[in-house]
């Protein structure tokens, strides 16, 4: 909308909002339910925290429970991607590497 003026305080305050909760919620939840099922495992042991955490790592190895928080990075990376670049052409080389880069942590 032509009409917002993004000099505006009000503008300012809402975009500085829309970021810090962007990054609260974009890293601060994969980030977060990683450490709570690291700490439910070193606390109690793994089959408690595959029964407290079971809509999340249930289906992955055992070792690999931590896989739905690096799913979650990775959705959060394509988001970014495309919110900072704005050509197309970058955009798809962005893409390449990113995807390829999560391609090899799949591996």
């Amino acid at each position: 909308d032509l009409r917002i003026d993004c000099a505006s305080s009000g503008y300012r305050k809402g975009r500085a909002a829309a970021i810090a909760l962007f990054w609260i919620y974009g890293l601060g939840i994969p980030v977060g339910i990683w450490f709570l099922i690291a700490l439910t495992i070193n606390l109690r042991n793994l089959a408690s925290a595959q029964r407290i955490f079971m809509f999340l790592i249930a289906g992955y190895k055992d070792e690999r429970y931590y896989w739905e928080c690096v799913i979650m990075l990775r959705k959060l990376v394509v988001v970014l991607m495309i919110f900072l670049t704005h050509e197309p052409l970058m955009q798809l080389y962005v893409a390449v590497w990113c995807f390829t880069g999560f391609a090899i942590v799949h591996i």
